[in-house]
């Protein structure tokens, strides 16, 4: 039996918070329970320890404050993410895993201007295949939503994900990293399938570029 509970955590510069562990080890199998009170997440394991080490995961991200994370960024950045996932498998077999994840909520900003999930995001892995129901991802009028589905390996057969990328270059240049003073204007989209599996993409795509000007500091006369 393991019970391990640390206040104010830091991994170098960064203050991690409370970091609660509990774990149990019998009868061939390991329990363990873990929370991070600053960051809000909490996970679940139970793993056989022996192999071929069959595990079960429940992993819960309740609100995040992204401002919180522990990455040093020049441009400002933050916002909030609600995220859980369900695994289970054999860790001597990892791509027979099945997992769901759910982001039921993220947004944010960065530098200022706002982004995020149009509404939940769900993704699923089984039987070697990666399944995206819906992700729709927005930075003001700008979106770019994506869903199907495509194998991680040729031996789990084809698959076709559906791509619709719009972005209005105006705004989305708003969102170069901080002292980069890009400007630009029109629209790109691009729009169609990609076939094939993760590793072997064929990619059936039309891209299409309207009025599309993007300038540079030091570069004239732009693009």
């Amino acid at each position: 039996d393991l019970d391990l509970s640390v206040d104010g955590l830091r991994l170098g510069d960064d203050d991690l918070g409370r970091v609660v562990v509990d774990a149990t080890v019998a009868n061939q199998q390991a329990k363990l329970n873990a929370s991070a009170e600053r960051f809000r997440a909490e996970a679940n394991v139970v793993m056989g320890v022996a192999r071929p080490y069959p595990a079960t995961l429940e992993a819960l991200v309740n609100d995040l404050d992204l401002a919180l994370l522990p990455i040093k960024l020049e441009t400002p950045f933050g916002g909030q993410l609600r995220a859980r996932m369900n695994a289970s498998g054999e860790l001597a077999r990892p791509e027979s895993a099945r997992a769901d994840l759910t982001v039921d909520a993220f947004s944010g900003t960065w530098d200022d201007q706002p982004f995020g999930i149009d509404g939940p995001a769900v993704l699923r892995y089984a039987d070697e295949r990666l399944a995206i129901d819906r992700l729709r991802l927005t930075a003001q009028d700008s979106t770019v939503s994506v869903s199907g589905m495509l194998p991680w390996t040729d031996r789990a057969g084809q698959g076709a994900l559906d791509i619709d990328a719009r972005a209005n270059l105006a705004t989305l240049a708003q969102y170069a990293p901080a002292g980069t003073r890009v400007s630009s204007n029109g629209a790109v989209s691009l729009t169609g399938t990609i076939r094939g599996t993760l590793r072997a993409m064929d990619p059936d795509v039309v891209l299409t570029v309207d009025d599309a000007l993007i300038l540079f500091p030091n570069i004239a006369p732009g693009i």
